[in-house]
């Protein structure tokens, strides 16, 4: 697979618009979501089929005007999201399997889970925004920066706690 995915390039109809998936990632930042420092938007839900979705205040709800998502469009965010080699795993045609991994945006330095799986509609996958605005703070200290071990071992942090916030 040798395709190049653009986080920018527009790929999901929303009325008369087109989003690229980064104008769906701003909804996790935009402060129109956010209570104090917290975004009131937990999770991401895309299924083939169906209007792109978010889990606002515990409740699921899809964009308004959203489309129904293409398996291409599905496979073009996932091209996004994912290495080379996960791809190949997830779109495999004779054996796909169910992915569990994470993704970092890098331009807010938000990192996300990301649970993509197969479903009787085809593929589909959820995305959930980990909560660890403090330790971020503390990764980003420049005496961290300069040692590549303290920043291994900062994110090896900042992964266990999010797996504990998200629980």
């Amino acid at each position: 697979m040798s395709e190049s995915y653009d986080i920018d390039h527009p790929i999901y109809q929303v009325g008369q618009s087109t989003l690229s998936f980064t104008q769906l990632l701003n909804y996790f930042i935009d402060p129109a979501y956010k209570r104090g420092n917290l975004s009131r938007i937990s999770d991401l839900h895309v299924k083939n089929g169906r209007p792109i979705s978010f889990r606002i205040d515990d409740d699921l709800t899809p964009l308004p005007e959203g489309s129904g998502v293409s398996a291409a469009t599905i496979e073009y965010m996932l091209g996004v999201l994912l290495s080379e080699k996960h791809l190949e795993i997830v779109l495999d045609k004779e054996n796909p399997k169910d992915l569990d991994t994470a993704f970092e945006w890098e331009a807010q330095g938000i990192n996300f889970r990301l649970n993509i799986f197969k479903d009787r509609d085809g593929l589909a996958f959820v995305m959930s925004g980990l909560r660890i605005e403090k330790v971020q703070r503390f990764s980003k200290q420049r005496y961290l920066m300069k040692n590549p071990l303290l920043q291994i071992i900062a994110n090896f942090v900042m992964c266990l706690l999010a797996a504990l916030v998200t629980e």
